[in-house]
C-alpha cells in the first residue's frame, strides 16, 4: 500500500498522542525499563527528542565528536536531556513535537522510529493505543522494502506479509499473517490472536510481528542456544514460528543443526561459519 503524502502529518499526531501519555506518568513510571535494553522510560523519550532536534549536519558533526560511536552519541543526548526533572523532559519533548528536523535517512523512517518508540515506551506501563491504520501500513512498506540498518527486505523476500488487523498484503510466495504490533510481555498489546483482542486475555504465543521487533540482550545472541527453524524460516507457515520470529524487524534466527544451513546473506547481523576442517598432511620422511 503505497502512499506519496506527507508523513510529517502522522509523526506530529504520534508524538502529540504520547505527550498526552506521558504528561501523567508517575516518579515511578518514568524510572521503569523500556523495551530499549539498558534505557529507562524517560531515556528513551529524551532520545526521541534528541531525535527530533537533529539535522544532518549536525549527527555528522556529534558522531565525529563521538569517536563516530552511534551509542556514545545517543548516550550524551540523553545524559543531557534527563539532567534535570521529568517535567523538563517532558517540556522539552512538548517543544519538538511539530519539528520536522531529523537525522539523515528517508523520512519514512522517523515515522517508525516514532511508533517503534512510543511502544518501546507504552508496553512496560500496559499502556495501548489504537494507532492510524495509514501510519502502521506505511510503516511496514517501508521496513519491508529497505534494508537500512534492520535488513527487513532481506527478512521478507519471498513471502507474501499479510496484517490481520489492518487491510495490508505486500509481497509474493509462502503466507505470513500477523498484527501490524505484535504482543508485549505479559500480553499486555491487543489485537494479537483472539486470546488477546482488545487486550482481554493473554496474547498468542504463535503470534508474528509484522513491525516490532523483540528486545534482545546486547551481543550477537542472547545466552544459551540461539532460535532457530527447522528448515529456512520464509518457507514455515505461521501456526510453526515462534514468537522470536518476527518478520521485518527482529533479527532472523539461524538454522538448526539438522536443517540445511543458510547462506549468511539471510542473517542480520551476519554470523561466521563453522571453520573448514584443515587437509590433513603427510609427514616428510626423514632426510
Amino acid at each position: 500500500m503505497a502512499t506519496t503524502r506527507d508523513p510529517w502529518p502522522l509523526v506530529h499526531a504520534e508524538r502529540r498522542a504520547l505527550l498526552a501519555d506521558a504528561g501523567r506518568f508517575t516518579a515511578e513510571q518514568w524510572a521503569t525499563a523500556s523495551l530499549c535494553p539498558g534505557r529507562t522510560v524517560r531515556d528513551t523519550l529524551a532520545h526521541m527528542t534528541a531525535t527530533a532536534r537533529t539535522t544532518p549536519p549536525g549527527f555528522f558533526l556529534k558522531m565525529a565528536g563521538a569517536g563516530f560511536r552511534f551509542e556514545v552519541m545517543a548516550s550524551r543526548d540523553i545524559a543531557a536531556l534527563t539532567a534535570g526533572t521529568p517535567a523538563d523532559t517532558l517540556a522539552a519533548f512538548a517543544a519538538r513535537a511539530d519539528s520536522v528536523a531529523h537525522p539523515p535517512g528517508p523520512v519514512d523512517s522517523w515515522l517508525g522510529e516514532t511508533v517503534v518508540h512510543a511502544e518501546d515506551i507504552r508496553r512496560p506501563l500496559g499502556l495501548v493505543r489504537a494507532y492510524p491504520p495509514e501510519a502502521l501500513t506505511r510503516c511496514a512498506d517501508f521496513y519491508r522494502r529497505s534494508n537500512l540498518l534492520i535488513g527487513g527486505k532481506r527478512r521478507v523476500a519471498g513471502l507474501t506479509l499479510r496484517a490481520t488487523d489492518a487491510a495490508w498484503t505486500a509481497g509474493s510466495g509462502p503466507e505470513v499473517a500477523g498484527p501490524m504490533l505484535g504482543p508485549a510481555p505479559g500480553g499486555h498489546r491487543a489485537s494479537c490472536g483472539p486470546r488477546g483482542a482488545h487486550g482481554g486475555g493473554p496474547a498468542d504465543a504463535d503470534c508474528t510481528s509484522l513491525i516490532r521487533r523483540r528486545p534482545a540482550p546486547r551481543g550477537r545472541w542472547p545466552p544459551g542456544p540461539p532460535p532457530c527453524a527447522n528448515g529456512p524460516m520464509w518457507t514455515k507457515p505461521l501456526s510453526q514460528l515462534g514468537p522470536d520470529h518476527l518478520m521485518l524487524t527482529q533479527r532472523r534466527p539461524r538454522a538448526c543443526p539438522d536443517a540445511p544451513q543458510q547462506s549468511s546473506r539471510w542473517h542480520w547481523p551476519p554470523f561466521s561459519p563453522p571453520p573448514r576442517p584443515r587437509r590433513p598432511t603427510t609427514p616428510r620422511p626423514p632426510a
